[in-house]
């Protein structure tokens, strides 16, 4: 299975999950010796993102006091450590290279899904 390494990371820990490959580019800090898939399938990229979104219309001073705030709570010890523990890797990017990064994963998977014919029916 595919899962997220914030809710998988318990089970890894007790020895009741065995993880095979990772889905990023490059190995997991928190898994050294676990796989990246790219490294026999170059290329290869599937991440797990959490992006802070606020509706259409919400004023730019607004958009940057809460990406601002993001920012500064992600460079926290504490928060690093959480993110860490749970295999996850902090990264607080500026709203515009936010924007880019959603619209090339919208653009990969958008051809990933019809290159081939997927649905959800």
């Amino acid at each position: 299975m595919f899962d997220n390494p914030g809710s998988s990371m318990v089970h890894v820990r007790s020895g009741r999950l065995k993880v095979l490959a990772t889905t990023g580019l490059k190995r997991l800090s928190t898994l050294p010796d676990v796989p990246a898939i790219a490294e026999n399938l170059p290329g290869f990229e599937a991440l797990n993102w959490f992006i802070l979104t606020a509706p259409a219309g919400t004023p730019a001073a607004v958009l940057d006091r809460l990406n601002n705030g993001t920012a500064q709570a992600m460079k926290t010890d504490a928060m690093r450590q959480v993110l860490e523990r749970d295999g996850l890797e902090a990264v607080a990017n500026p709203r515009a290279s936010t924007s880019a990064f959603l619209r090339s994963e919208f653009t990969k998977w958008d051809k990933i899904i019809k290159d081939r014919n997927l649905s959800a029916d």
